[in-house]
């Protein structure tokens, strides 16, 4: 009788998929988000989120292996943010810093119904540590003493998030667009230099001539995008870019060789090239598969096959480093993860993907994840740690495994809340 029933009943089959970390998850882990990057010359990188659920959300690389966590990014009011930058000493970092509801007082947050947005400067040598300033917020709570400087401060159901930063060694360049302006700040005293006008200002860079490069956002919603040029001092250069419609920029670099670098979150799904950039800057060529991921065959994950592109910079080297915000891991190495062996590119790589790579990649794992926004990843294009999915069958396991996961399923936000509050702003 019982083997007569066992005969009969059907095996249920399924096909089942992970998603899981090259890292241990424990004092290391994949980033939920990367909403900026920046990368120096020597190839270190810096990531800023708003949002990391283990607090994760300035992290710093140095050959595809996580070296450090900014830390105090999550947590006491004080979370991440959309921009990162650094000069030979300092890490800056874009934070938002609200008073949760009311309930923290003191001179580490704003009043009630308001959230600094603003920059914390950290020490190079140890992005762990602050670098103090004079009369730097930071005194009660679990907070860096002394290394928070508010830029802007918002009321609740405004939204005015800071949204780039571009540093020397005397000069912090600092979008923002709550109040339309593009703020310069003495690197060494954190006080203000000087600022000029400039709607709708997003994300901005320095390149190799010291001049500023700014996204500006469309006048009116389907409207298209524009980089402007400025000298350091705030004056029109004149040369600019009017971007095709369709074209969603994201973030841009200056490379090594005087070409500017534009992530294009459109349909193209590229990053895009410039020469030019002391006159009339023209296009040079486009780095990544047209399409991204949705290129034939759609839905494939592959080199260069981005997905959301966000976030881009370069090394001396000649190296590009892609955030893609559609991705949900961190597609550099780890330690103990992929071996590294890469040609760098050469000149015209971006344009002919000509670079030769040659890694060890690691096998992931995938558990089930919840419907949530889009996560990003860091793609190091000239050796990746490439993501294994593939649908395997298996009968449906009656426990979870065990195996590091990514943390939480979130993403970063703007500031939002009631909107019965005036503005306020620390303008220069």
């Amino acid at each position: 009788m019982a083997q007569a029933a066992a005969a009969g009943r059907a095996e249920l089959r399924a096909d089942v998929s992970w998603i899981g970390n090259s890292f241990s998850g424990k004092e290391a882990w994949v980033l939920q988000d990367v909403e900026d990057i920046f990368v120096a010359p020597d190839g270190t990188l810096w990531t800023n989120v708003y949002w990391d659920e283990a607090g994760g959300n300035v992290q710093q690389y140095k050959d595809g292996r996580l070296v450090a966590m900014a830390r105090h990014t999550h947590g006491w009011g004080y979370e991440g943010g959309a921009a990162v930058a650094a000069n030979a000493k300092y890490l800056f970092i874009v934070q938002n810093v609200n008073n949760e509801g009311g309930g923290l007082r003191g001179h580490s947050w704003p009043a009630k119904g308001f959230t600094w947005s603003g920059i914390s400067r950290r020490l190079r040598t140890d992005i762990t540590k602050p670098a103090a300033f004079a009369d730097g917020r930071g005194k009660e709570g679990d907070v860096l003493p002394g290394a928070f400087l508010p830029v802007v401060e918002v009321p609740d159901g405004k939204q005015g998030s800071l949204r780039g930063l571009g540093a020397t060694d005397t000069r912090l360049f600092v979008s923002s667009p709550f109040d339309n302006a593009i703020k310069v700040y003495d690197t060494e005293t954190m006080r203000p230099i000087k600022s000029w006008a400039l709607e709708r200002p997003g994300p901005l860079c320095l390149d190799r001539a010291g001049q500023v490069w700014v996204l500006q956002g469309p006048a009116a919603e389907g409207g298209a995008w524009k980089a402007l040029s400025f000298t350091a001092e705030g004056s029109p250069r004149g040369a600019s870019i009017a971007f095709p419609q369709g074209v969603l920029p994201t973030d841009l670099c200056a490379d090594k060789d005087g070409r500017l670098l534009v992530a294009d979150a459109g349909p193209a799904q590229q990053v895009l090239l410039y020469e030019g950039l002391d006159g009339a800057p023209k296009p040079a060529g486009t780095f990544g598969a047209k399409g991204g991921i949705l290129a034939d065959p759609p839905g494939k994950f592959g080199d260069r096959r981005f997905n959301r592109p966000h976030g881009v910079g370069t090394d001396d080297q000649g190296r590009v480093y892609v955030a893609s915000s559609g991705s949900s891991a961190l597609e550099t190495g780890g330690a103990g993860a992929p071996s590294w062996s890469a040609t760098p590119p050469t000149a015209n790589a971006c344009g002919a993907s000509s670079a030769s790579t040659s890694l060890t990649a690691p096998t992931w794992t995938r558990t089930p994840t919840r419907t949530c926004t889009p996560r990003k990843s860091i793609s190091r294009w000239t050796g990746r740690a490439r993501r294994a999915r593939s649908g395997r069958t298996a009968a449906i396991p009656s426990t979870s495994s065990n195996i590091p996961m990514t943390r939480g399923c979130t993403s970063g936000r703007p500031i939002r809340g009631s909107a019965a509050s005036p503005a306020r702003s620390s303008s220069l």
